[in-house]
C-alpha cells in the first residue's frame, strides 16, 4: 500500500551513480531497488539537473511571497557569495513536481537497475519494473511552483503559458 518516490542516483546511462542521497546508504538503496516495492526513481545527474534557477528569478518570483518565500529566497542567496552568472539546481522540487504535476516529469517503465557495490548501475532485463524519470520540464515545474507560492501568499499571478 505504498509507492516510493525517490530522488537518488544518476541517470541509468550515467557512468557512475555516486550522488549524495544514494551514496549515504548504498546497501539501503540496494534493498529499495531489489525489494519490488512500487518505485518512481527520479535520477539526479542527467535528469533533474535541468531544474536550474538564478537569484534574479528567485527575487522576482519567490522573495516577498510570504514567510516561506522569504526564507527560501534567503537560503538561495546565501548559497553563494557571487551570483554573477550563477545558477543553482533545486533538486528536491523534482519529487514534489512528479506528485503534483506529473506531466512535467517524463517517465518510463524500465527494469529495476542493479546497484553494484562499486556504485554503478548494471542492467538485467528480467527484473521487476519501476517507473524512472527520463526528463524534467524545467519551465513547467518552476511556473507551477511560482504560482502556488504566490497563491499561498494571497496573490494573483499573471504568468502566461
Amino acid at each position: 500500500k505504498i509507492v516510493v518516490v525517490w530522488l537518488g542516483g544518476h541517470a541509468l546511462w550515467w557512468n557512475d551513480t555516486t550522488e549524495f542521497n544514494l551514496k549515504q546508504d548504498v546497501p539501503g538503496a540496494q534493498v529499495l531497488l531489489d525489494c519490488g516495492v512500487p518505485l518512481v526513481l527520479i535520477p539526479v545527474l542527467g535528469v533533474t539537473t535541468s531544474l536550474l534557477t538564478t537569484l534574479p528569478e528567485i527575487d522576482a518570483h519567490v522573495r516577498g511571497k510570504g514567510r516561506i518565500g522569504d526564507f527560501l529566497a534567503e537560503r538561495f542567496k546565501n548559497c553563494s557569495d557571487d551570483h554573477f552568472g550563477y545558477s543553482r539546481v533545486i533538486w528536491d522540487i523534482s519529487t514534489i513536481a512528479y506528485l503534483l504535476n506529473p506531466a512535467a516529469v517524463s517517465t518510463e517503465l524500465v527494469p529495476s537497475p542493479l546497484l553494484t557495490d562499486r556504485v554503478t548501475w548494471s542492467k538485467d532485463s528480467t527484473r521487476h519494473l519501476i517507473r524512472c524519470a527520463s526528463f524534467v520540464h524545467r519551465d513547467a515545474v518552476f511556473k507551477d511552483f511560482f504560482r502556488k507560492l504566490a497563491a499561498a501568499a494571497g496573490e494573483q499571478t499573471q504568468i502566461k503559458e
